[in-house]
């Protein structure tokens, strides 16, 4: 597709309601953090060489029973599942600055036990041990936007555990009652069945993780172990490599950003520490760094994510100017026209780059649905002329008071847009991929009443 330039046509269908979003800081590739029960707080650890760079910001100050913790892989924001206080904290992801209960979750969350953002759209799913289903949250505004499929039905889900995504966005999840996991589609929530045996082979569901070659791996403290099972054939492929010889309480699991290793928190009191082991063989490389000297009961960790890889894949959608000023301000429509080969649901990030610095004006996320369309207005913090609450259907990205302009960047949310989110039967099956998607925009100056369209451009990486 290279660089067509695209006009597309507009369609004004879209229910989303608006949000102010403004210019936000940017999280890189980086450390490992754990959260440490025993004191409440989130330790992080250099990346490299495992030396402990101290608790993490205000999280010391700001949680009470955190249990779980995951990275928004759109902004890098850190988010604490806080059982104490039945709610989902944010910490900027840069300088560990509280940043609020997210959203809607203080008042729709019975017991947070396990968070996981879903890679096609963006959204944050919570695992509720007290309203016994898992809840979805938009990923950028935190509002409530229900109870995930059936996971709330009698029998499906009664007691849910730990909760992660396979490599096709479906959701597997731990059922405490049945000692089993059970599968869901991403997409539509429909329950897919108990994964083949799990239940046989499992004592205690602890934690869950998927390798990149889509193997699904389970911290069973029950057993003493790290197991593994094949996600194609669902068959049980054993005790991982050392950890049944290593572990006592192996609690939380992860993989390493650039080698991959496996990673294991253990949280028994004589070898409380972070275990790394050889993902190729499964052989021990030792205590990590400095983390059995400075941690007492490690129930969680994860590694911060390379956001700008996330936002990078094989190409995006581009538009040369938008305008936002006294006189002026940008419109633009993206439109799901639900063909072949897209997803049911495309994750959308949207950044406007001022021309004069390169820094981001203001930034969106959002998800547009088969055959809806997302609005989206640029304007001004000052325009008294532009009143919200007539575009209530509507993304409003504010910016500076000062006139602006520059270029406009659309990014996939899905960290794999060129993968097929679904299995081979699942609803919604299709490309992530926000080069599928149509677009129109036009530049509008209030003085003559008049105004341009924009372009936009399929950009592909050199």
């Amino acid at each position: 597709m290279g660089n067509n330039r695209k006009n597309r046509t507009l369609l004004l269908l879209n229910t989303l309601p608006w949000v102010f979003l403004w210019l936000s800081s940017w999280a890189w590739a980086g450390n490992l953090f754990v959260i440490d029960s025993s004191d409440g707080s989130v330790q992080e650890f250099n990346e490299s060489t495992g030396a402990l760079v101290g608790p993490f910001g205000e999280t010391t100050a700001q949680l009470n029973t955190p249990v779980d913790l995951v990275f928004n892989p759109v902004n890098g924001n850190l988010f604490v599942a806080d059982a104490g206080d039945n709610d989902v904290k944010e910490f900027d992801g840069d300088t560990g600055l509280f940043l609020g209960s997210f959203g809607e979750t203080s008042a729709n969350v019975g017991s947070p036990v396990s968070l996981a953002f879903n890679p096609s759209n963006g959204k944050l799913f919570v695992s509720d041990g007290t309203n016994n289903d898992i809840r979805v949250f938009n990923g950028s505004t935190g509002l409530f936007e229900g109870t995930f499929g059936p996971t709330g039905d009698v029998g499906i889900l009664d007691s849910p555990g730990p909760i992660t995504f396979n490599g096709s966005g479906n959701l597997f999840a731990a059922e405490f009652t049945n000692g089993d996991i059970r599968e869901f589609d991403g997409s539509s929530g429909a329950f897919l069945g108990v994964f083949n045996n799990t239940a046989a082979n499992l004592t205690t569901i602890e934690y869950l993780a998927f390798s990149s070659s889509n193997v699904l791996f389970v911290a069973d403290p029950g057993n003493s172990d790290v197991r593994n099972f094949n996600s194609a054939t669902e068959t049980f492929i054993g005790s991982f490599g050392d950890t049944a010889a290593n572990q006592t309480t192996p609690v939380a699991i992860t993989f390493g950003l650039s080698s991959e290793n496996l990673f294991v928190a253990d949280s028994n009191g004589s070898i409380a520490d972070v275990r790394e082991y050889d993902i190729s063989t499964g052989a021990l490389v030792g205590s990590f760094g400095q983390t059995a000297a400075n941690l007492t009961t490690p129930v969680a960790l994860g590694f911060k994510p390379n956001v700008s890889a996330s936002l990078s894949p094989q190409s995006r959608v581009v538009s040369p100017y938008w305008q936002s000023d006294a006189v002026a301000y940008t419109f633009l429509a993206i439109s799901h026209s639900s063909l072949a080969g897209m997803s049911s649901e495309i994750g959308v990030f949207l950044d406007a780059v001022l021309d004069t610095t390169g820094e981001s004006y203001g930034r969106a996320e959002f998800t547009v649905s088969a055959k809806t369309t997302q609005k989206i207005f640029i304007v001004a913090s000052n325009d008294s002329l532009f009143i919200p609450e007539n575009f209530s259907d509507s993304i409003i990205v504010a910016g500076s008071e000062e006139p602006s302009f520059g270029q406009l960047f659309i990014n996939h949310l899905a960290t794999e847009p060129d993968v097929e989110a679904g299995g081979l039967n699942a609803v919604g099956r299709g490309f992530p991929d926000v080069t599928l998607l149509n677009y129109w925009g036009v530049v509008v100056v209030r003085d003559n009443s008049t105004g341009f369209a924009m372009e936009f451009i399929i950009e592909s990486p050199e």
